[in-house]
């Protein structure tokens, strides 16, 4: 029988660090975070090697007083709570006592220190827990912590490091997010000896993402400010043309704090769907504001897992502040063959290698069309705000109005009354003036393209519309009215209908039943492997076909878990399945109708899986092509 012993301090702290310090870059969290807690409104940081070998955090906030500085490196030692009820209304980034602790055990680590009210500063050294030494030096008021040679004294740890390039790219990301977070502070961040980037710490979040992520992501963004039951929320979005493959620059915070939430990546992603193509995803930088006492950050020494109170006051501010924004957004695609020449002439990575000497010509002469293309755009705009009927005029140009309903999300997803949308004031109250022309009005219809791509213009701009997409729109947004009112008429069969099924997806099926039979179609279970079809419903007085039912049925995913979700993507498929297709050739009066229904949608720009229905290519483009320009 093994006896039982109580590991000593140098063990125990070497434990407790592998929890709190993971890599170089909880290191640099960890530092910053305190660099934010004691006030700084500057902030650099410097690494070297990936942060293995060398970071310097230095600050200019409060410092750490001389009696105190030794006392900050012994584990739960804190400034931040006294009691055990501080726990659950933090207002500050650290609050455990651990961070200094952990990150002196496993590197050789340096302070050097200054309170506004102290003649000198205060330097310590200490190599793996051990303090070395301890003077008084002069410096600025401040901190500067310089961490040297991270887990030399655990190998064991050195070697689950990643590569170089993977820590860096940990690192940056962090560092950006953090400024991200701290639009007040300004951040400079050096990476071996080079200047990543500086930012200015004027309070402007947009400032602070061209800095970091640069102009065509920075001009793209959409400013939100709402507020809904004493939880706000301010921050960028992307608008529709800039998405990505991947939910990597989804950035959140709550009270300034970075954070990881599936919750308001599920709120948002509900927001775009439809509106942005699948397997994209948008851009944000949003920060939600509301009472310590309403989360708990409590669960993981990392700090970025979060529990919320108000999930479904969170989930519709979310949803309803970004819908109602994109909707007020000219979503048209403009065409442009200078950006396609552009690509063409970049994408080839064999073309590059071979002609080196050409690309910087290139990029030149692409530079110069830009720069044309910025100061005519900027004439317009100094034109009309010369013009003293200017009011008028961008309310004659500005397309798409907000005509947001209360209702559009079911309860079982926000769990909250919709009568609470009522509340919600924009902190920014610019209210969109209704266009007295939409991008569909006073379209001149030329014809069809290849039976798939209606063509028509106006105003010396051409347009094409995808009759599949326009229709599946028009469907989508009348099944959803349908569900919405729940007027969904649907008709009994007199033979039902069967479909066969394996075990498990009976079983699926079956838990889905209500929001089937919410579309007007009602089944029930027959046997271990058969569903029975009793009721389809009726679109446009035809009962929807056995295949289209059958393949609506089959093609239910597993990953749409609320009800909500599942009656959307139902209705996503019954409208695709029931449009018009492409290859079909449609008459003046069809297209006529297709169009005039068009106009009367809140967001007649994508079909209902994000793809566009229109596109514009002006006449300018047209006419360098056939080089009359």
């Amino acid at each position: 029988m093994n006896k039982i012993i109580k590991l000593n301090k140098k063990i125990s702290s070497k434990i407790a660090a592998g929890e709190v310090i993971e890599n170089p870059s909880a290191v640099i969290k960890e530092l910053v975070e305190n660099s934010i807690d004691a006030h700084a409104d500057s902030i650099t940081i410097e690494i070297k090697s990936a942060g293995k070998s060398y970071i310097r955090v230095t600050d200019n906030g409060d410092g750490i007083l001389e009696e105190d500085v030794i006392l900050a490196f012994d584990r739960h030692a804190t400034s931040k709570i006294k009691s055990i009820e501080d726990i659950y209304s933090i207002d500050t980034l650290g609050f455990r006592g651990e961070a200094l602790a952990s990150i002196a055990a496993v590197s050789r680590l340096e302070l050097i220190t200054k309170t506004e009210s102290a003649e000198n500063g205060v330097q310590i050294s200490i190599n793996g827990g051990e303090i070395l030494n301890q003077e008084k030096v002069g410096s600025k008021v401040g901190t500067t912590i310089i961490v040297e040679d991270l887990f030399y004294n655990t190998p064991a740890r050195i070697k689950f490091l990643n590569k170089n390039s993977v820590e860096q790219r940990r690192i940056n990301e962090l560092v950006n997010f953090l400024a991200l977070s701290n639009a007040n502070i300004s951040f400079k961040y050096i990476v071996n000896d080079e200047i990543r980037f500086v930012t200015p710490g004027k309070g402007e979040l947009k400032n602070v993402i061209l800095s970091i992520y640069g102009k065509n992501i920075a001009k793209n963004m959409i400013s939100i400010s709402s507020e809904l039951d004493s939880v706000e929320i301010n921050g960028y979005i992307s608008n529709l043309s800039l998405t990505r493959g991947n939910s990597s620059l989804q950035v959140f915070f709550v009270n300034g704090r970075y954070i990881k939430s599936d919750l308001i990546k599920d709120a948002i992603m509900t927001a775009y769907k439809t509106m942005i193509p699948i397997n994209s995803y948008p851009i944000c930088f949003l920060n939600i504001a509301l009472n310590s006492k309403e989360i708990d950050v409590n669960i993981h020494p990392s700090k970025t897992t979060i529990k919320f109170t108000k999930k479904g006051i969170i989930k519709q501010l979310i949803y309803t502040s970004i819908k109602s924004k994109l909707l007020e957004v000219n979503q048209t695609p403009n065409v442009s063959f200078e950006d396609q020449l552009f690509k063409k002439t970049f994408s080839s990575s064999s073309e590059s290698k071979d002609e080196n000497n050409k690309i910087p010509k290139a990029k030149e002469v692409y530079a110069k069309k830009l720069k044309k293309l910025e100061k005519k755009e900027q004439f317009n705009e100094k034109k009309i705000e010369n013009n003293p009927f200017k009011d008028n005029y961008k309310a004659e140009h500005t397309i798409g109005n907000n005509k947001e309903k209360p209702n559009f999300i079911d309860l079982d997803v926000f769990d909250v009354d919709f009568k609470q949308l009522e509340k919600i004031e924009s902190k920014n109250d610019n209210k969109i003036l209704k266009p007295e022309e939409t991008i569909y009005d006073n379209l001149k219809i030329i014809g069809q393209l290849f039976n798939t791509y209606i063509i028509s213009e106006k105003s010396n701009h051409l347009y094409l519309i995808d009759q599949h997409a326009a229709h599946e729109k028009v469907l989508y947004e009348q099944l959803m009215e349908e569900f919405r009112e729940k007027t969904v008429h649907s008709q009994l069969l007199l033979s039902p209908m069967t479909i066969n099924l394996t075990y498990d997806e009976l079983e699926f099926i079956m838990e889905k039943e209500e929001a089937i039979s919410n579309l007007g179609i009602k089944i029930e279970s027959f046997g271990r492997d058969t569903i029975l079809v009793r009721e389809v419903p009726i679109l446009f007085n035809k009962p929807l076909s056995n295949t289209v039912i059958e393949d609506i049925i089959l093609n239910i995913k597993k990953e749409y878990n609320t009800p909500y979700e599942t009656n959307l993507e139902l209705i996503i498929q019954k409208s695709c399945k029931n449009a018009i297709k492409a290859k079909d050739q449609l008459n003046v009066i069809e297209i006529e109708s297709l169009i005039k229904q068009l106009k009367q949608l809140e967001s007649p720009y994508t079909c209902p899986h994000g793809r566009p229905i229109i596109i514009k290519i002006t006449k300018d483009e047209i006419e360098k092509k056939f080089k009359r320009k």
